[in-house]
């Protein structure tokens, strides 16, 4: 199984050449605290990690017993997720540390997680609590409701192995006094529950959400589809925005290069399929209808251009 630690600015500047060469295989970073407060070896962390080899994550010291909002501490973890791209295929899922309590701490924690996924346009959330927290505080069906993987902390337990055990249980931090190669003093150390690799834990395949801002894209593109064809090209910006990083993205811009500003009727032929799609992953397989209907009326409304013409 694998093995990794989680480090905060109490492990100051590791060696992680040596840690790798440990057997460490990822690491949890600590980025933030409460509203505000960034670890000071965030950086520095994060970058020497990741050059090692080690699959890194980030995670958020939750301060929920100073009333802080849960969407502002959750918009100060995601600014630095963001800022270093910390997040999706390849990384560990981002985590709540929940261990100080708060009025109505379910809730806060089920707002945060929210907030989280609103502004990284991902849907898988780690939360770390030890057994007895997660058990007195928030509970699996918290965990159920909210969709969250556990990263469990629960001692003189045999490795990878924490005495709260549930599908949703993906990890264990069974000691706070490891020692390993490279780190001066005691590390935590942490290992994967016996189903879970690595792999499993940083694909995310499932997870791609909309974003604030791609939601945006696609409000201006149902804009200008309202009020006819002027700026397509413009349009078409936004689109190749709103699907980055797909090999849609690709397809769709070899369609249309070959275009010109006066081929209406070509746009509607080159845009169908792969507007089409987008739509779908929009509103849902269940709504194949309604997205069929929407490039339907953009094709009719092309059509009707090219004939005033």
């Amino acid at each position: 199984m694998a093995r990794g630690i989680d480090v905060s600015s109490h492990q100051g500047h590791p060696n992680w050449a040596a840690v790798r060469g440990a057997g460490i295989e990822f690491a949890y970073i600590k980025a933030t605290e409460g509203v505000g407060y960034l670890s000071p070896t965030l950086d520095s962390q994060y970058h020497g990690a990741r050059a090692a080899g080690l699959v890194v994550g980030l995670y958020h010291f939750a301060r929920p017993d100073t009333g802080n909002p849960p969407s502002a501490e959750a918009d100060t973890f995601a600014d630095q997720v963001l800022r270093l791209g910390a997040h999706g295929p390849g990384y560990l899922p981002p985590c709540l540390d929940i261990e100080l309590t708060g009025e109505n701490l379910r809730t806060w924690c089920g707002a945060f997680v929210a907030r989280l996924r609103q502004r990284l346009g991902r849907h898988r959330v780690m939360v770390y609590a030890s057994t007895n927290f997660l058990l007195g505080h928030l509970g699996e069906p918290w965990a159920d409701a909210n969709d969250i993987w556990w990263w469990v902390a629960h001692y003189g337990r045999p490795t990878g192995q924490p005495g709260h055990a549930t599908p949703r249980v993906v990890m264990h931090q069974y000691t706070s006094t490891g020692q390993v190669p490279g780190i001066a003093g005691n590390v935590d150390m942490n290992a994967l529950t016996p189903d879970q690799t690595l792999l499993s834990l940083t694909q995310d395949l499932e997870n791609d959400m909309f974003t604030d801002d791609d939601r945006r894209r696609l409000q201006e593109l149902y804009e200008w589809w309202q009020h006819g064809i002027e700026g397509i090209r413009h349009a078409g910006d936004h689109y190749l925005h709103l699907v980055r990083n797909s090999e849609r993205t690709a397809a769709l811009q070899a369609a249309v290069a070959g275009l010109t500003p006066t081929d209406p009727a070509a746009v509607a032929q080159a845009l169908r399929p792969e507007l089409s799609e987008v739509i779908r992953d929009v509103l849902g397989e269940d709504n194949t209808a309604q997205a069929d209907t929407i490039v339907d009326k953009l094709a009719e409304r092309l059509r009707r251009v090219e004939r005033k013409g």
